[in-house]
């Protein structure tokens, strides 16, 4: 009669190190290759879909580390996040550069999703000045709160990434924590501005969200940025795809 000696986790270990699976299934011990032999296969779209996930994940995170995100529906707020933001354009970049937690601004970028009511906003001045122009009547400043994210694209050494930063005002705050960000707010005809040089910013997008009762507006990014254009192009493919041990057909 055979015997083993090994216990159940060493006799794993050097199963795995060999190559072979072990699992129980319906009562039976089976054995099978851990290894598939079929050759990786990175066609042009599985190069997309990889791309968007991986750009997806960090954008999400770069978002959290912000502050917590405003996402309603969906089985959790990552999902509808991943969901709002899945037409985005592709962005390609290379191994080196999604390990590196690569991120892009993109225009559009939902950062918020609930029940409130959106606030519809585009750059354009006010009395001369830079500004985020709003139809937010000024007068809800004095009974809603609200997160303002500034959007900041930065490149080092060759690898790009968003910083984002966020705050929430009310009336009674709003000089106080925008004024630190270099922003005014000012009254357009009955609405809000959102005023300062920062909107000139051509690395720099922005968005304001309603926060009221618990939930918040949908809302996406504007920016002038075209910063990401030269990671959509058939070069930028390429590159990541040479990053990645090239095309298949």
């Amino acid at each position: 009669m055979a015997r083993i000696d090994n216990n159940p986790l060493e006799l794993k270990a050097r199963l795995a190190a060999a190559g072979i699976t072990l699992y129980i299934k319906n009562g039976r011990t089976i054995l099978r290759p851990s290894r598939s032999d079929q050759p990786e296969r990175r066609t042009r779209k599985q190069l997309a879909v990889r791309q968007r996930l991986a750009h997806g994940g960090h954008l999400w995170q770069t978002l959290r580390r912000a502050a917590e995100p405003l996402f309603a529906g969906g089985s959790s707020p990552y999902h509808r996040f991943k969901a709002l933001n899945s037409l985005l354009e592709t962005v390609y970049l290379t191994r080196d550069q999604h390990d590196g937690g690569a991120t892009v601004l993109l225009p559009s970028m939902a950062v918020s999703d609930g029940g409130q009511e959106e606030i519809r906003y585009s750059l354009g001045e006010v009395f001369g000045r830079p500004a985020l122009v709003t139809d937010l009547k000024s007068s809800a400043l004095l009974r809603e709160r609200y997160r303002f994210y500034l959007l900041r694209q930065e490149e080092v050494q060759k690898t790009p990434y968003v910083r984002i930063t966020a705050c929430e005002f009310g009336a009674s705050d709003a000089a106080a924590v925008l004024g630190r960000m270099g922003v005014e707010v000012l009254d357009e005809g009955g609405c809000v501005a959102l005023a300062g040089e920062v909107f000139a910013d051509a690395m720099c997008g922005f968005a304001l969200v309603r926060m009221c009762d618990g939930q918040a507006s949908p809302q996406r990014v504007v920016t002038r940025s075209t910063y990401y254009q030269r990671f959509t192009t058939e070069a930028a493919l390429l590159a990541a795809a040479k990053s990645y041990g090239g095309l298949t057909q």
